[in-house]
């Protein structure tokens, strides 16, 4: 009788299998596009407040290494770039979402850009590593998430550590007993609490998981061991964080690399700079103001319809702080309604200091609807709004605009990079970072793109 496949043996060997040129070309254009998203997202994020104090700490740590931080000319040791770089692009809620619940990019590309600047790595070999950290961590987040989440932990860091790690040990080309080490290592660093949304913590957690994994790649790749089947058994990874129920459809998970979780699942990309939860109330608001034309003042109370897990993850109400904002539906709706905008001017601290939002934010109630299903990261919700005159409007979104099923375009990809990249790089370095990512496969050697950020 064959013995049980080893759960981490399968992960790890999958992980250095999976090849973005066997992909279609939907599969790898979603690669660049979430390469590209995360960088602009990293620009625009170091200029926070956030990426700021932990810039500066690394800087402080020493500044002496060969990875660049992104949006400054500091540079530092592989594993710190890729902990500033993770928190930046985090810090505003802008980048990516895999539907699975997780924030993939911020964990998987800081490391793979820390590791590749110097080492004369192609463009290929960069799509290789994100792609297998992309799969490692979507595939878990498939099958561990919506429960894993839902029990308060912070997937991005929980499971973006295996992500990092994945890719860097791909990167590195490691084999598969290093990588199965590496797992183990990065186990052990898996963190990250839903209640710290809304502060400068919840960034930390995409810059921990980036962090852990390029160190868990590095210590493994230098003879450091780890347990190699650190998800399993007694007080593994799966019993420890209470889904060891999960082990065969893991495993199913992770048979093969066809078919790719970046093609079948795929990568939401979001239009407003606030939590995902948030998107389809926004879409359902601007949808019905611009078509009735409905003035502020005209609005009497805003009823949003969201599903059961919502108001654990929209945890503020009403408030003025910018951070708080991107987790209140009462202050996204306010400024969405006064702005008709949702994206980063809306959810810098002046914008939420005005006082002047604090009675639209009190005509919002949020309104538990059982009918509207839990679904991992898409939350359909329903828009009423009730005016001084008139009917009432309603308007119920299921998916928000960005995500797979409607996907936002190159173009509009493009036209929010230029939002976050204007006044950190020159119109010319911008229009080369759109070039040369967008034909990532061709690039003889990444450190081009590095030069321009």
């Amino acid at each position: 009788m064959n013995a049980t496949p080893d759960l981490t043996e399968r992960i790890a060997r999958m992980a250095r299998e999976v090849t973005a040129s066997d992909m279609p070309a939907h599969g790898r254009e979603v690669l660049k596009s979430a390469v590209f998203d995360y960088l602009v997202c990293a620009l625009a994020g170091s200029r926070t407040d956030t990426a700021k104090i932990v810039i500066d700490w690394v800087r402080r740590s020493g500044n002496d290494g060969t990875a660049q931080i992104i949006g400054t000319d500091i540079c530092a040791a592989p594993a710190l770039a890729a902990l500033a770089n993770g928190v930046s692009g985090h810090s505003l809620d802008y980048d990516d979402v895999s539907v699975r619940m997780t924030h993939p990019s911020v964990t998987i590309a800081p490391g793979v850009w820390a590791l590749a600047q110097h080492g004369g790595h192609t463009g290929a070999a960069v799509m290789d590593a994100y792609l297998a950290g992309f799969e490692v961590e979507a595939r878990l987040c498939r099958v561990l998430n919506p429960g894993h989440y839902e029990a308060g932990w912070h997937t991005t860091g929980t499971l973006g550590v295996f992500g990092s790690a994945a890719a860097a040990c791909r990167l590195l080309d490691l084999d598969v007993d290093r990588t199965r080490s590496a797992f183990g290592i990065a186990a052990s660093a898996a963190a990250g609490i839903r209640r710290n949304a809304g502060s400068m913590v919840k960034p930390l957690h995409a810059g921990q998981a980036s962090f852990h994994g390029v160190q868990a790649a590095e210590l493994a790749a230098a003879g450091f061991r780890g347990n190699p089947s650190a998800f399993t058994g007694s007080s593994g990874f799966l019993e420890v964080f209470g889904v060891d129920g999960a082990h065969d459809e893991l495993l199913a998970a992770f048979e093969s690399p066809a078919p790719y979780e970046i093609v079948e699942g795929g990568i939401a990309f979001k239009r407003f700079a606030c939590c995902g939860a948030i998107h389809t109330a926004i879409d359902a608001l601007l949808e019905l103001v611009a078509e009735n034309g409905v003035k502020p003042d005209d609005v009497v109370s805003i009823d949003a319809h969201v599903n059961r897990l919502v108001p654990g993850v929209l945890t503020h109400h009403v408030t003025s702080n910018a951070l708080e904002g991107k987790f209140s539906l009462e202050y996204s709706l306010a400024v969405a309604l006064v702005d008709r905008a949702a994206g980063l001017e809306q959810y810098t601290q002046l914008r939420a200091a005005d006082p002047k939002l604090i009675p639209y934010m009190e005509r919002v109630n949020v309104v538990v609807d059982q009918e509207l299903p839990v679904n991992q990261a898409y939350f359909a919700s329903e828009v009423v709004i009730e005016r001084r005159a008139g009917e009432p409007l309603r308007r119920r979104v299921d998916i928000a605009r960005g995500y797979p099923q409607v996907p936002l375009s190159r173009e509009e990809l493009v036209a929010k990079g230029r939002g976050c990249a204007t006044g950190i790089i020159s119109t010319s370095a911008y229009e080369r970072l759109v070039e040369l990512v967008f034909d990532l496969e061709h690039v003889a050697d990444v450190s081009e793109i590095v030069s321009l950020l």
